[in-house]
């Protein structure tokens, strides 16, 4: 038996095809496959693509596939994917969203925590075997703790320093450099045509101001993580945990873990009960673990 393992996003999707042993044979990267953002029929495209891909010369009736995909179980998406798959011939397939791929990768059959801190953020509870979803409805409604509401927070500030209602802050010089416009008020055209992912991009602003001792970007990042404080602490109120609680953090923000994490634990009053680490495991073999591949062998 093989393993087929996707992991789709916004901005790329990796095929990953792996044998009993846990051997990765082949691994095929192509563009996006949220079907929110490109359409249902783009999204199957570029999965067909990959799968011709990475299964060329196989049978499939010896393949067993999950898809895990960013957007795949909005409205009938996860519906049309999943009769794709069937339509292919494979031993058994099934699908849901690339947030499944980053539970089953940190956690595994574990109890434990899963906060993803993207362009958005959402936490899971896994407890025995159960899941449960805390967060996540969109930027309209996440109250904090994602790239978006960093980057939109930052803009925010740098808005308030130049009317004069809010401090001098380091952010507003490094986000005219970044937009490349005289004022941050002259590029609020620019923000809104963005969207969010364009706010979210300023989010690594903020790092760089707080490395350079600025205490807006601090005030930032804290309040943030405060919000991912509560959201742990809900999810701990969902089990009953006897000792330390795994808690696996994912996304791109943990890229500066090492800042975040204090700062996680400082608004935590219980921080001994969080055992927090950072996702090693890419997204991709939690897919392949869902697809079946013997986790003992990792």
């Amino acid at each position: 038996m093989y393993y087929l393992g996707i992991d789709g996003g916004g901005t790329k999707t990796v095929f990953a095809l792996a044998d009993e042993r846990s051997n990765i044979l082949r691994r095929v990267t192509l563009g996006p496959t949220n079907p929110v953002d490109i359409g249902i029929e783009a999204a199957l495209s570029t999965l067909g693509e990959g799968i011709s891909q990475v299964v060329q010369g196989m049978n499939p009736c010896e393949v067993s596939v999950f898809a895990g995909i960013a957007g795949g179980i909005t409205g009938d998406n996860q519906t049309r994917i999943r009769a794709f798959l069937d339509a292919l011939g494979f031993a058994g397939a099934d699908n849901g969203s690339d947030a499944q791929n980053i539970v089953s990768a940190g956690l595994g059959r574990e109890d434990g925590i899963c906060t993803i801190m993207g362009t958005g953020s959402v936490t899971f509870v896994q407890h025995r075997g159960e899941s449960i979803r805390l967060g996540g409805y969109g930027y309209l409604f996440d109250e904090g703790g994602n790239g978006y509401t960093i980057g939109r927070d930052a803009i925010l500030a740098c808005l308030k320093a130049e009317e004069g209602s809010g401090e001098t802050t380091v952010l507003r010089e490094l986000l005219l450099q970044t937009i490349n416009a005289p004022t941050v008020l002259n590029a609020l055209s620019v923000f809104y045509d963005g969207g969010k992912k364009q706010v979210a991009s300023y989010a690594p602003l903020v790092f760089e101001a707080y490395d350079r001792g600025d205490a807006t970007a601090a005030r930032i990042l804290q309040k943030n993580m405060k919000c991912v404080a509560k959201s742990l602490c809900d999810a701990k109120n969902k089990m009953q945990a006897t000792r330390a609680i795994q808690v696996v953090l994912a996304g791109g923000l943990t890229a500066r873990a090492d800042v975040l994490i204090p700062m996680i634990r400082e608004q935590l009053q219980d921080g001994a009960a969080y055992d927090i680490r950072v996702l090693q495991q890419p997204p991709v073999t939690g897919a392949l673990w869902l697809a079946g591949m013997p986790r003992e062998e990792i």
